[in-house]
Order: C-alpha cells, then structure tokens, then sequence
C-alpha cells in the first residue's frame, strides 16, 4: 500500500503557471470495497481548491474553471461532461475514454478561473499515470497574504517615461517575513513594453512582492518546484524539467496607464535578504558569504523557467543578502534546482516512509514532509489519510548527505514526528511510529452508501469517484477517497474510516446528475444525528456497543441520470 510523492507539489496562485509531473497513487485500506468497470475513463483527479491563508474563514466555493492547452479536448468531469463547475471547493476530472498517460506519452493541460474575492489561478498540468491524482491547491485571498509573503506598492513619477531621479522599491519585514527584497532604478531609466518600445507617461505604479520560504508561501509559490519546461544558462532545454530547492522569489509588476512595463534600457540592481537558516543545496552548509545562488526568471505566458544568471551573496548589516542585476520584469527566483545536476543532484533510489501506527482504518489529515538539515522543503505528501501499513514513497531523492523527515496532523495544526537526520540517497526506508492525540476519542465508522438510478439501464460513466469526508468548521481536516469506476445501474460502496467522536462531518460525493450530494451529522456515540443536506438520505445510523464502531447507510434516488 504506497502513496508515490511528488516533488514540488506545492501549488501556486497568483499570476504565475505551474507544471505537475503527477504520478500520486492512492491505496485505501483492505476493507474498501466498491464495484469497478475500469474500462471507462482513466486517470481520475480530484483537485480541491482552499484560502492560503492558514485558518481563513473565506474559501474558495463555487466557480467555474476554464480547461486549455494542448490536449484541453482530452479532460472530462467524472460524469463525462465538459461542465468544469467547482462546486463547495472541489471538481472531479479524469481523461477521456481511450486515452492513456505515460511518461512517453504525457497529458497537458491548463487550468485557469477567476473566482470572486481571490487572486487569479492559473495552473499548467502535465499527467503521465493513469492511477487517481489528488491535487490541492491554495488560492491567494484578496488583501489576505498568507504568512511569509509581503510586498510594497509605489508610484514613482515619470518624464516622458523616464525616472528623473533614482528610486527604490522595497518590501518590509511583516506577514512573518523576517527577510525583504529590493529594486534599485537609477535615474534616466527608460520604461520599455514587452517588444522593447518605450512607454510614455507622467508616472508608473509598481509592486514587488516577496515569497518567502514558509511553507504557507511555498504553498502558492508562482510557478511551481518542479517545472517541466526550463532553459538553462545557454538557451538548452533542460530534459525533465528540475526541481527546485528555493532561497525565496520575487515578483514584479509595474504600469503605465493601462500598459505594462516588462523591460528597462538600464539594469536594475536586486537585493534578495536571504532567511537566516538558508542552505546551499550544493555543500549541504548553511549559505555564506561568497556563495553564489543561480538565479532563473519566469515567463508567464509560456510557464517556461529561464536560468538567467547567478546572484553573489554578501554580507552586511542586516544579515546575508543575495545581489544580482535584471532587465526585464517577471517573476526572479533564487534556486538550486537539483533535478539538473544529474548524478550529483539527483538519484535513481527512492525513500519509502512506511508508518507503524495503533489503528488500521484511514484517519486523520497529515503532512509528511522531506527537509533539508535547516527545514527547507525538498518534497511532501499532502493531506495523507494514515492507517497501519501505509507507505510513502519518494520516488527520487536528493544526492545530500543530510535530509529528515517531518509530519504535521493537520487537525491539531501540530507536529507529530522529525526524524534524525539521515542520508536520503542511501537510506531506503524510514519507519514513522505516531500515537493519536490523547485529548480526541476516536471512533471506527463504517459508511455504506448506494447512488440509484431509476430511469436509464446504466449510470452515467464514472458516477461516484470520490468520497469526501470533512469536518465541519475545521476545513484543514478532510479525507478523500477514491470509490473507484462504474457504469452499473447503481454504484454500491463501503469505506471504513476513523473519525473523532464529538465533531461533526459532512459526507459528500458526486450525484448521477452531476451536483455535489451530501449529509451531515454530529459522530457523537451517545447521541448520533445525521440528516440529509443534499440529496444524501441516511437510511440506517447506530452504534453497535460490540464492535465499537458506528455505522451510516446512505442512498441517493433519482430519474435524472
């Protein structure tokens, strides 16, 4: 039972594009069951959509997405349709009928919304597996950065679109950013549009802002750590993409009027405050004086990572600081990326972080981490639902000679486990033991659940993918659950999970009809209430003293299929 992790999964929003290499293989427990016509669509995903911003109120509900790129025609909702409606924060998709994903033959799309009161996504996917894919992605909240992002606005005037004085943007230390970013213009700077013609004007309004190393920030980070379209230093395509160890980004936007400023006829001094426990990827030492870090630029209509230059570190009074020079506006980062090192930055052998835990039904919300000897972020699994016997698996490891592991419980907002440290090319496997929150009583339920249609011999392909279990009012505790494929009358499951007693939950899941169907309850074993919210009838609740475990039957009816 193996969840195979992906480098970089870390999602972004914003402006900038990301690029997947998906490969994620969803295994639930022995006692699953649902009956399963594979031979339907492949490839399916569950992509959930949630506010940056740890513990926001306001989420990203229901919109619309807009599917493009190469093979746009070969995506499909689970219900085979081309209505891309997210609803209640979630969208199922999955591949055509009859089309495969390999890594020789991969699968590339866009997604992209906008979706009121948030920043702009736009996601660039690329799928070469045909096993489930879970994909969450963090949406930037308007005016509500998440921590260890901040940024500076200004507006500088102009003489016919040239500065009549030196200027420098600057962003503070704030949003638990202990670093800070600046641009330094010298006079006479002529601002120039994309095609290099100056743009002329009375002033320019501009805004950087910086990306820290935070996990909340790595979380929405413009384009992605692990693109598949780079160009190293020469104008070569770097095979395979990279995957990024990152000193932080910076993001510039600057205009005149409606037109927007994207080079300069003058370099522009940067200044990248680099965080105090920053490591080199190459030494595996914490970054010092005379280190230089390679420096790459985004271009945002194409996803493409250019290496542009490398930055000269220094120190000075407020700490180390990385310098280097641009001439054009687009999203700068500061990275290692250790994917194009080859042998000397990555390795063939893989890392499976296998737990050893007191329970054997699905439970809980975690984060299992791979970090560099100072906590920077090498790779993750998100959202894991642990039993005993589960595995993670790192299919490709850093060549360092120091890495550890690290788990978060995204219901407690706690970490549960840190390794030692231990060389991640040779180690092979690591045992992860995590006992349960003793504060929580923990209960097993089993949930049996049957999708009728009355009036058409077949259900829509590929009714009921997914199963979703949320706890109301905690939205960083959820689990998912792949039901697997049907196209019989009626689809007829069983999931046995471990929930906490006392909280409540929504059960969800996709009707036949295509709209989010649900039923919510308090799990409390003295008193159990559970009622239908959309369409979801629980037909049988109770709790068998015995077993010690709950159990929910749930039927969903109805001639629109």
């Amino acid at each position: 039972m193996k969840n195979k992790i992906i480098f970089g999964l870390a999602l972004c929003s914003l402006i900038g594009l990301a690029l997947f290499q998906l490969g994620c293989k969803k295994i639930a427990p022995s006692n699953y069951s649902i009956s399963v016509d594979t031979d339907v669509f492949s490839s399916p995903m569950f992509i959930t959509f949630q506010n940056a911003k740890d513990g926001a109120t306001n989420q990203p509900l229901d919109f619309t997405l807009t599917i493009s790129g190469k093979d746009k025609d070969k995506i499909l909702t689970s219900l085979g349709t081309t209505n891309f409606d997210v609803q209640e924060g979630w969208i199922a998709l999955n591949l055509a009928k009859g089309v495969i994903a390999s890594v020789e033959h991969p699968i590339e799309f866009i997604i992209s919304a906008t979706i009121p009161g948030f920043e702009p996504i736009r996601k660039e996917i690329t799928v070469e597996t045909n096993d489930e894919i879970k994909l969450d992605i963090k949406v930037i909240e308007a005016g509500n950065l998440p921590v260890g992002i901040a940024e500076d606005t200004s507006k500088f005037s102009l003489s016919s679109g040239v500065l009549a004085v030196a200027q420098e943007l600057k962003t503070v230390e704030e949003n638990g950013t202990t670093e800070s970013v600046s641009l330094s213009f010298s006079a006479g700077t002529t601002m120039l549009d994309k095609s290099g013609n100056k743009i002329s004007g009375s002033s320019v309004e501009a805004k950087v802002r910086y990306y820290g190393v935070t996990d909340q920030s790595i979380d929405v980070f413009p384009g992605g750590l692990n693109p598949q379209k780079v160009v190293d230093k020469n104008n070569k395509i770097i095979e395979g993409g990279v995957d990024f160890f990152t000193a932080g980004l910076m993001d510039i936007d600057m205009k005149i009027g409606g037109a927007e400023v994207k080079r300069f006829d003058k370099p522009v001094q940067a200044s990248m405050q680099l965080n105090p426990s920053q490591d080199n990827f190459i030494t595996g030492e914490p970054v010092k004086e005379g280190d230089k870090i390679p420096v790459w630029s985004l271009d945002e209509s194409t996803g493409e990572w250019q290496q542009e230059t490398e930055a000269n570190v220094v120190m000075t009074s407020n700490g180390l600081v990385a310098n280097f020079e641009i001439q054009h506006l687009s999203c700068w980062n500061l990275d290692w990326g250790w994917g194009m090192f080859g042998s000397n930055g990555t390795t063939n052998s893989k890392l499976d972080v296998k737990f050893d835990v007191p329970w054997t039904n699905a439970s809980g919300n975690y984060e299992v981490t791979l970090r560099s000897p100072k906590g920077g972020y090498l790779g993750a699994l998100h959202g894991a639902s642990l039993f005993n016997g589960y595995v993670a698996t790192f299919g490709k490891t850093p060549n360092i000679p120091q890495a550890y592991i690290q788990i978060y419980d995204n219901q407690t907002g706690k970490e549960v486990f840190k390794s030692d440290l231990f060389n991640p090319a040779t180690k092979g496997a690591i045992t992860v033991k995590i006992s349960p929150p003793v504060s929580l009583q923990f209960i097993d339920v089993a949930i049996s659940y049957a999708l009728i249609c009355t009036k058409n011999p077949k259900l829509k392909p590929n009714a009921s993918a997914w199963l979703k279990i949320t706890e109301i009012g905690n939205i960083n505790n959820s689990q998912t659950f792949f039901t697997g494929i049907t196209n019989n009358k009626s689809t007829k499951g069983q999931l046995n999970v471990r929930l906490i007693n006392g909280k409540k939950y929504r059960v969800s899941t996709v009707g036949i009809d295509g709209a989010i169907i649900s039923c919510e309850g308090e799990l409390d074993i003295n008193n159990l209430q559970f009622n239908t919210i959309k369409g979801l009838v629980v037909k049988k609740l109770y709790y068998d003293s015995n077993l010690k475990k709950v159990f929910v039957d749930c039927q969903y009816t109805t001639d629109k299929c």
